[in-house]
């Protein structure tokens, strides 16, 4: 990651230590992209903020943070406003932590760009939290639904199972997650259930069925199986690309969208690495981004879709509804959708921290179904810089051409007067001047 600027170094040391004020490691595993995916700030904090305080608003410090109203006219109030919960200190906006709901109100409480479950103050790891009756984390499962608690090693909770002929056939969500007997993975794939049908697949995986089930993105929705969606893939990719993950289960795409299944068919054409935005603290979290071409004469459904690197970083595009990219048009995957930390980008789908771009060299792969579908790996010798952008120039839109460094070049102009850094999210890539 690049160095940081002594500029804001004093806002970026706001956000650690009011983040810290939270309780443990992390919301979401697999990147916090539960649910639908749209993880960072996409409703909460102050849209004209950029996330360091300029010093001549009216909605800063402790009495106006205090007093009930949006002195700044902005939409937030108090401690909604990223305003105050950069400068009001923690006994007045007490930052994102399991407490008072903080967790699950839609509000980027500490102003660092991460809301709910997205962030690392919330959390649903400890005997109290489990059993609160409350979602602690965000990620839309409370208490024994959440696999945080039911299935932490570190935890004696009696959670409720569902994984016995008796509780399998009695009618009851007996786990509280959603699921009812035999369509229930903690009934279904266990093999000491014998009454479920062999075609709801009783006895593949040997699940236990405590608690809820790991979902597309690291919620935890499912049927109590600790792969619900392919027991051989990673979470959220089911084993056949025709399907999509869908609360736990696979189930077929929607068949007004293409699928992709060979190299090419979707292309990797842009990339942010090197984020320079002077006014947004920690901006390498927030505003790294990649661009999608669909080379594809339909529609495309994202979900399911692999990016990763070489090494450990990944995730897989995920939620509830459609996640599409056009036929024949581009789409920006970011880190966090809020315009006003991610250098005003239109992020289709934010993958929020689990996949990060090394601004010297690194990797970016493409992979749905078990084929890879693009590459591209770049060094130091890729045309790109602080606040540049790799392009992939318009005669190179091939997935063996983009391999090589003569087929990028830098981004050409600002996209944003409000960034000002150079590139073309979203948009054709104009040729290389």
């Amino acid at each position: 990651m690049k160095s940081v600027s002594l500029t804001f170094l004093a806002a970026l040391t706001i956000v650690a230590c009011r983040e810290n004020t939270g309780s443990g490691s992390g919301g979401g595993s697999l990147g916090g992209f539960g649910g639908n995916g749209e993880a960072a700030g996409a409703d909460g904090g102050d849209a004209g903020g950029g996330g360091i305080p300029t010093g001549d608003g009216i909605e800063e410090g402790g009495a106006a943070c205090s007093n009930g109203v949006d002195d700044d006219l902005d939409g937030y109030v108090d401690c909604a406003d990223r305003d105050c919960a950069l400068t009001a200190g923690a006994t007045i906006c007490p930052g994102e932590t399991s407490e008072d709901g903080r967790c699950s109100d839609g509000v980027d409480n500490d102003g660092d760009g991460f809301i709910d479950g997205s962030d690392d103050g919330c959390t649903e790891d400890t005997a109290e939290l489990c059993a609160d009756g409350i979602d602690n984390d965000g990620n839309g499962y409370t208490d024994c639904a959440d696999y945080s608690c039911s299935r932490n090693p570190d935890l004696d909770l009696d959670c409720p199972s569902e994984n016995t002929d008796a509780v399998c056939d009695d009618g009851l969500d007996n786990d509280n997650n959603g699921y009812v007997d035999c369509d229930d993975f903690g009934c279904s794939r266990n093999p000491d259930v014998t009454i479920c049908p062999d075609e709801l697949g009783g006895g593949a995986d040997g699940g236990s069925g405590d608690g809820g089930g790991q979902a597309a993105g690291g919620g935890d929705g499912g049927g109590g199986s600790e792969d619900p969606c392919g027991p051989s893939h990673q979470a959220g990719v089911c084993a056949d690309p025709t399907q999509v993950c869908e609360q736990g289960q696979c189930v077929a795409r929607d068949e007004r969208f293409g699928v992709p299944a060979a190299p090419g068919d979707l292309l990797i054409t842009e990339f942010l690495a090197n984020v320079e935005l002077a006014n947004v603290p920690d901006n390498e979290k927030t505003a790294e981004w990649v661009e999608i071409y669909n080379a594809m004469d339909k529609d495309v459904d994202l979900r399911g879709l692999l990016v990763r690197d070489d090494g450990t970083d990944s995730f897989v595009v995920g939620g509830g509804e459609a996640i599409v990219a056009p036929a024949g048009g581009y789409v920006v995957l970011g880190r966090s959708k809020d315009r006003a930390i991610n250098g005003d980008v239109d992020v289709l789908y934010a993958y929020d921290r689990e996949f990060t771009l090394a601004n010297g060299e690194d990797e970016i792969v493409l992979e749905m179904g078990g084929v890879m579908l693009d590459s591209v790996i770049y060094d130091g010798d890729f045309p790109h810089g602080a606040g540049i952008t790799s392009a992939l120039k318009p005669e190179s839109m091939d997935h063996e051409a983009n391999d090589q460094v003569s087929a990028w070049c830098p981004g050409a102009a600002a996209w944003s007067e409000s960034s000002g850094q150079k590139g073309s999210p979203g948009t054709e890539n104009p040729p290389c001047g």
